[in-house]
């Protein structure tokens, strides 16, 4: 099915074809804006996906919106636009009041999202290292960490 939201072409998919991408788990911090206003506040990705991401907030956002999303990761900045599907409380976050799914607006982030999959597996990995072994890694040293223990297994 194809909508139009805002003058932009959204390509809107059924469940069962949302749910055929594997989500990642994550908690890397976004930025996101609606109509070119900042949102200012700190939200995090819960999960990832070729076709979308949840993120939690504490602001209400409602669903048909196009946003704009610039997750940060160290080094690496990445920006899509996207819809959001649906908006609900968070039971998981009481410091977020909200759980927000986006999809994305175009089949070709699908690409850049697969790079942004693997790059917050590594920030996790670099994350877990500090804390379980103490050991500050840079994000280049757990990147290479974890294409050496992990990259075979990514699906």
């Amino acid at each position: 099915m194809l909508a139009k939201a805002t003058g932009k072409e959204i390509i809107m998919t059924t469940n069962e074809e949302m749910r055929q991408y594997i989500r990642h788990p994550t908690n890397i911090p976004i930025e996101y804006s609606i109509l070119d206003v900042t949102i200012e506040d700190k939200p995090h990705v819960r999960n990832i996906s070729r076709s979308g991401l949840c993120f939690t907030t504490s602001t209400r956002i409602e669903p048909d919106k196009i946003i704009h999303i610039k997750i940060l990761l160290e080094g690496y900045d990445f920006e899509v636009e996207g819809i959001v599907m649906w908006c609900r409380d968070s039971e998981d976050h009481p410091n977020e009041r909200y759980e927000v799914g986006v999809k994305f607006c175009t089949p070709r982030a699908e690409l850049s999202v697969r790079m942004i999959e693997k790059l917050c597996h590594i920030e996790e990995y670099r994350q877990q290292v500090a804390t379980r072994e103490g050991r500050m890694l840079t994000s280049h040293q757990a990147a290479l960490e974890w294409l050496e223990k992990f990259s075979d297994n990514f699906p």
